[in-house]
């Protein structure tokens, strides 16, 4: 029993061999470091032959796995997406429901159409809002269904996503705000805390041919202080906030999950 491990953006290959434990199991390690790998890497079990079958000639052979090395069958693969994490517990945002119509905060209660509200100012950790009084409670309802199919599943997964992707945009650009530059001696401070955790996550990806963290911070400096550059630390920025938080599995289940639902109307 093998397992194929295999990067197609590396080009990394890899074989590792199991042992029997049972009649039924098998087991063996792996090691993947981070430096041979991109993106992601499929993990894909396979039975191969260790000896050739004596005298295994004739028609009733032909077609059949009877020399050494042959594959006997394959089993399902396994996929280990290797993208950096972006959110820490200290920058994922902490979520609460309220009914903004009565919510202790002016900007809640002045607004008590709007979807969500993401709360900054704390230090320790952000805060999400979201409203219970959108359609008198059916966003709550939606956003609670354990529904993995229909109409309802796919609404689910579309607002998480869309949610997602707003709140870690939102994040990213109060942590850029607070990156502090010396004019007079060119040094440059990022922030701690939850925004530091934001900015760790996000730069990596926005800025990939820059070497250290310091170069990127200085580089979103340069770019926010440029009106021709703004649009593209806006457009790199779309990326990561995309994909925290599995907005992109977030959506593409609200595909699968609509497609489900037109089919059983259907």
């Amino acid at each position: 029993m093998l397992v194929s491990v295999r990067c197609a953006a590396s080009k990394f290959r890899e074989v590792a061999v199991l042992e029997p434990r049972t009649a039924t199991s098998w087991t063996g390690d792996v090691i993947l470091r981070r430096r041979d790998l991109r993106s992601r890497a499929e993990l894909q079990p396979f039975l191969a032959r260790t000896t050739d079958i004596p005298d295994a000639a004739g028609p009733r052979f032909e077609g059949k796995a009877t020399h050494k090395h042959a594959v006997i069958a394959i089993g399902e693969n396994v996929v280990v997406h290797l993208d950096a994490r972006l959110p820490s517990s200290t920058a994922t945002p902490k979520v609460s429901w309220e009914d903004f119509r009565s919510s202790d905060h002016p900007w809640r209660r002045e607004h008590p159409t709007d979807l969500f509200y993401l709360d900054i100012d704390a230090e320790d950790r952000p805060e999400l809002f979201l409203n219970a009084a959108v359609g008198e409670g059916a966003m709550k309802a939606v956003l609670h269904d354990r529904a993995k199919t229909g109409i309802d599943a796919a609404l689910r997964d579309l607002i998480n996503g869309w949610v997602a992707q707003t709140v870690w945009a939102q994040l990213f650009v109060a942590a850029a705000a607070s990156i502090v530059a010396d004019e007079e001696t060119g040094e440059i401070g990022g922030p701690g805390g939850w925004r530091g955790a934001v900015l760790a996550g996000f730069l990596p990806k926005m800025f990939p041919e820059l070497p250290s963290h310091e170069e990127r911070l200085r580089r979103v400096v340069e770019m926010r202080a440029d009106a021709d550059q703004v649009g593209g630390l806006v457009a790199r920025m779309s990326t990561p906030a995309f994909t925290s938080l599995g907005a992109i599995r977030l959506l593409t289940g609200s595909l699968r999950a609509a497609e489900s639902g037109r089919e059983e109307v259907e």
